[in-house]
């Protein structure tokens, strides 16, 4: 009895049944459906939360507390402006969108990964970025809000003892469509 090789080095398989190369991707293999699934099904925290919480609706959350601040200081008079604030609210929601082909690596282990592979991490995302439109480097911006992120994660979906005091938690089978949606409203 032959058995199939469903487990091969250096690649990931998709949702949409595309065989991944991880150590060198190409471009043209990379969906957003991918990426949305990907993220919606890969849990922040190494799954240690009070509740599932996953990387797209963290990558949501950025660009909600972005949208939340540059509203109440920027009001875009230019198209220029509206195109800025576009591009870096399409950076925050991609921000970690290499996480749906390698899935999430916390910080303390990302940390102690041979160089080779965070560096070919860092390329994804920044090769999605590009298929997507993101021509700048935002990374100060993307830093700040997902320190924030991180610390109002860690108060309210870790270690609070009543997680569902958080109102706007959302209902996981709804991550997916608003992640797609806040996509094709960024990217448009």
């Amino acid at each position: 009895m032959k058995t199939k090789k469903i487990l091969i080095e250096g690649y990931a398989y998709t949702a949409s049944g595309i065989l991944f190369n991880l150590m060198d991707p190409d471009e043209r293999q990379i969906t957003i459906d991918d990426i949305a699934t990907g993220l919606t099904n890969n849990c922040r925290w190494n799954g240690q939360v009070r509740r599932f919480y996953s990387v797209a609706e963290h990558s949501l959350r950025c660009w909600w507390m972005y949208k939340g601040e540059a509203g109440k200081t920027i009001k875009p008079q230019f198209p220029w402006q509206l195109h800025y604030e576009k591009n870096v609210g399409l950076a925050l929601l991609l921000h970690d969108s290499e996480e749906a082909y390698w899935g999430d690596t916390i910080r303390p282990i990302k940390s102690l990964l041979p160089a080779r592979l965070t560096v070919k991490m860092a390329e994804l995302r920044y090769t999605i970025m590009r298929k997507y439109g993101v021509t700048e480097d935002y990374q100060e911006i993307i830093d700040h809000y997902d320190n924030l992120m991180l610390e109002w994660e860690f108060e309210n979906v870790v270690t609070h003892e009543n997680y569902l005091h958080v109102k706007s938690m959302l209902p996981d089978e709804n991550t997916k469509k608003m992640f797609l949606d806040a996509f094709f409203l960024l990217s448009s």
